[in-house]
């Protein structure tokens, strides 16, 4: 094989895809107990045990940022949308959370950009649980 074939896929080299390759566990696993760790952190009042159900998630994965939203029912019985952003240069990371209550409202208003939600989110909620 020649070092120049273009046929031949180059090793990752950006930190985003290093991290999506050499890690188990499904991004928007990764994700959601990040955000729920800031989530913590900054005092909102609840955490991943707190979570009772995932209702559903989207996602957007590029090799320098990765985004996603949750819709959540916690233990209490509050509905939450908890959103997740993490842009990397680098080895440092830029992260963002954020979180908005919700109503009976099936996904939140959000504003720009198509957001593809998936409904398809008892992995995780059963992750949560384990």
């Amino acid at each position: 094989m020649d070092a120049n074939d273009d046929s031949v896929p180059s090793p990752p080299t950006s930190w985003a895809v290093i991290r999506l390759t050499c890690n188990i566990l499904p991004p928007r696993l990764r994700s959601l107990l990040r955000a729920l760790e800031l989530a913590d952190v900054e005092g909102w009042g609840f955490g991943p045990a707190d979570v009772a159900r995932v209702e559903a998630y989207w996602e957007m994965l590029e090799d320098d940022s990765t985004a996603h939203g949750f819709v959540l029912t916690l233990r209490e019985g509050r509905r939450l949308y908890l959103q997740y952003i993490a842009g990397y240069e680098g080895d440092d990371a830029d992260e963002d959370v954020q979180t908005l209550p919700m109503d009976g409202e099936r996904y939140p208003p959000i504003e720009g950009g198509s957001i593809g939600w998936n409904d398809d989110a008892e992995d995780l909620t059963r992750l949560l649980a384990d």
